[in-house]
């Protein structure tokens, strides 16, 4: 036979489901961060993983242009480049030298155009007297 329920009994009963209520709760909750936590983390390793592979092609990317870069630099390539910049100089000097030339020529040409009209003009002038 059940004994009667005494008050303090009653009152430790719904002490014991209040805190089974919290302790349910607290595990519930605990359970969604532990969820979220591993969302996160698998997140975190994906986008990990990204950064990883875009930082490798960029450190190869690197390597190459560092290595056009040396041999755009190369000491042979410089001494060529040389080369060709003493040619240009000698060819526009050159070119220079000709555009002078034909200044002269035609300077030359103009005076001989002169000196023929005045010579015809002599002439002319003779034959009509």
């Amino acid at each position: 036979m059940p004994r009667p329920a005494s008050a303090q009994s009653e009152q430790e009963d719904n002490t014991d489901l209040l805190l089974i209520e919290e302790y349910e709760r607290l595990n519930n909750q605990l359970r969604i961060l532990q969820n979220e936590r591993q969302k996160q983390t698998e997140e975190f390793t994906v986008k990990l993983g990204k950064y990883k592979k875009a930082t490798e092609i960029l450190e190869k990317e690197n390597e190459e242009i560092k290595c056009l870069l040396t041999l755009v630099d190369s000491e042979q390539n410089r001494k060529q480049d040389m080369k060709c910049i003493e040619q240009l100089k000698q060819i526009l000097k050159e070119q220079d030298n000709i555009q002078l030339q034909i200044d002269e020529l035609k300077t030359y040409g103009k005076r001989l155009d002169n000196e023929t009209r005045k010579i015809e003009n002599l002439i002319q002038e003779k034959q009509q007297i």
